[in-house]
């Protein structure tokens, strides 16, 4: 979900992000501080990025009608199975689950 910036030397002559790369990063430290800085740049409480995979997962639970469209979605949280997605994110409300 949260691709490595590929980084290069720019005009000036110094090294500057120059896109994304086909590969994510290798910890969190780096994205936890451009949430932070985003967050408190927009004058909002910090949330971290696990909470987009919440919230992205259970709009993927609603959305996703067939076993490859959530595999695909799966995929694209940048999760090599299914059920990582499923089982560590996206936790469906009391509420909600008491309907079925």
């Amino acid at each position: 979900m949260f691709p490595a910036t590929r980084v290069a030397v720019g005009e000036s002559g110094y090294f500057e992000a120059a896109g994304l790369k086909h590969e994510h990063w290798r910890g969190g430290d780096a994205i936890r501080r451009i949430f932070r800085r985003a967050f408190e740049a927009a004058g909002l409480p910090y949330s971290n990025p696990h909470l987009c995979r919440d919230t992205l997962t259970m709009m993927g639970e609603r959305r996703c009608k067939t076993p490859e469209e959530l595999k695909a979605w799966s995929q694209n949280l940048g999760h090599d199975d299914v059920l990582t997605t499923l089982t560590s994110y996206g936790a469906v409300s009391g509420a909600r689950q008491a309907k079925f």
